[in-house]
């Protein structure tokens, strides 16, 4: 998995659509979307702010596979 393919979980999880984290994020929904695809990346203050939002480590959104949940919040755990 890539960046775009862990945000997408994590938010998915959350039961969060693309406009509220947009919202939390303080960017459009079309960044949200473009993050999510693969087409930009968010600056390292927004991946700051991302793991913020999930309760999560930064190596959980831009490792190449998710497989640390040990390492995610247990609300996040629950709904992975």
């Amino acid at each position: 998995m890539k960046f775009g393919e862990n945000l997408y979980n994590l938010r998915k999880a959350a039961k969060m659509s693309q406009e509220k984290l947009a919202e939390k994020m303080e960017v459009t929904r079309q960044s949200v979307s473009k993050w999510e695809n693969g087409e930009s990346y968010p600056e390292m203050e927004k991946i700051m702010k991302l793991c913020e939002v999930f309760h999560c480590k930064i190596n959980d959104l831009v490792h190449e596979n998710m497989v640390d949940i040990d390492s995610l919040d247990e609300d996040i755990k629950m709904m992975v």
